[in-house]
């Protein structure tokens, strides 16, 4: 085994085998959530109740030894299982440590839904309904045969219609693009046709982060051979544009509510700083395009930059209590130690006092939201020293 092979596994048993993983899903969570316009208590407590039961049975049974591979079978096996409460068809949580390159994970939760999954299922046509998605991939891009990136993004898709990767052959796909296009003609209507386009979208930036022109000409001609209205593509990409905004608007806020709360601490800024920009930089390979480099870089820039306003939450977000447990579960997942638990733990009482006015009546809720994060930690915890 190669020594770059080594390191990642060892990397992905780290990350698959403690509290960070947890947290981090979390911290998702609440922000995918945030953007699809759901309460983070409610997502929170769906993950709490739902998610984390498999997610903690995986880690603990697995161990260190076999964590190296976990984040493969769960991304493979039960990507359909990581959309929340449903709160919009397609926006799902994948781990961020599954082995496609970067920009493929999370690019899911903003590429939007896909059309009616429990139909197909309950009606036996996803097979069909992926053979489409995998001609008209291909002809989009101009290819008669997918990426390893671009493969992985449609079985993405596929998983989605509970397809398993065995069931996923040669015929389908090698499927061409007329045979894709009269199967699209044939079992889906115009809003489907439509949904369909939009959930195929991000396969454009997988690879090289650009909608090339050629692509643009290609995805044209294939919605005029859907009979989709004209300006189609312009919305879609609009729309994904706008949800990959919305994120960033999110992750940026929760860097700058972090900075704030560890101002108030008495943790050793520097060191821990670098333990939360690791823990950022996971997050954030959720946008495909090219660039979101330079998006990721002010954002971490965020947590590492010094000067952050002592302990005064100043960015404007609606989404107030949301940004403040998104910014604890990242720090609880980035400390390595009890007395670093309890050292974060007190800097955000501190921060919620500090910010009590600008808070006002959102302060329950946000311990609530903390005390059901600690728990989860815990168990988590817990679970791995069994």
């Amino acid at each position: 085994m190669s020594k770059k092979k080594q390191d990642l596994d060892q990397n992905l048993a780290v990350a698959l085998t403690g509290v960070a993983f947890v947290a981090l899903e979390m911290v998702k969570t609440v922000v995918d959530a945030t953007v699809a316009g759901i309460p983070s208590e409610k997502a929170l407590k769906t993950f709490a109740e739902k998610h984390f039961p498999l997610i903690s049975a995986a880690l603990t049974s697995a161990g260190i030894a076999g964590g190296a591979y976990l984040g493969v079978k769960i991304w493979v096996s039960n990507l359909g299982f990581w959309s929340f409460i449903g709160y919009s068809l397609g926006f799902v949580s994948v781990p961020l440590w599954a082995p496609v390159a970067g920009a493929l994970a999370g690019i899911i939760a903003v590429g939007g839904g896909l059309f009616g999954l429990s139909k197909y299922l309950q009606s036996g046509r996803a097979k069909k309904a992926i053979t489409a998605v995998y001609g008209i991939a291909k002809k989009i891009l101009s290819k008669s045969r997918l990426e390893r990136t671009e493969d992985e993004f449609v079985k993405a898709l596929a998983r989605q219609f509970g397809l398993k990767p065995e069931e996923i052959t040669k015929e389908i796909t090698e499927a061409s693009y007329f045979d894709a296009r009269n199967i699209a003609n044939e079992i889906f209507k115009e809003d489907e046709k439509a949904n369909l386009i939009k959930g195929i979208f991000p396969i454009v930036y997988v690879g090289d982060g650009v909608f090339s022109a050629s692509e643009r000409s290609n995805m044209s001609e294939v919605c005029r051979d859907l009979c989709l209205k004209q300006g189609i593509i312009s919305e879609i990409e609009t729309s994904f544009s706008e949800s990959c905004e919305k994120t960033w608007d999110q992750y940026e806020s929760i860097a700058k509510c972090a900075k704030s709360i560890l101002s108030l601490s008495s943790l050793d800024q520097t060191e821990f700083d670098d333990s939360v920009s690791m823990a950022m930089e996971n997050l954030l390979s959720f946008d495909p395009r090219a660039e979101a480099a330079e998006k990721r870089g002010k954002v971490l820039g965020m947590v590492t930059t010094a000067g952050a306003i002592a302990g005064v939450f100043f960015a404007a977000n609606p989404f107030l209590d949301a940004t403040i447990v998104g910014a604890y579960a990242l720090l609880r997942g980035a400390s390595d130690s009890e007395s670093e638990e309890r050292a974060v733990e007190a800097a955000l009482l501190k921060f919620l006092e500090k910010n009590s006015s600008t808070i006002g009546s959102k302060r329950k809720a946000i311990l609530e939201q903390k005390d059901l994060i600690d728990q989860t930690l815990e168990k988590t915890k817990k679970g791995k020293q069994k």
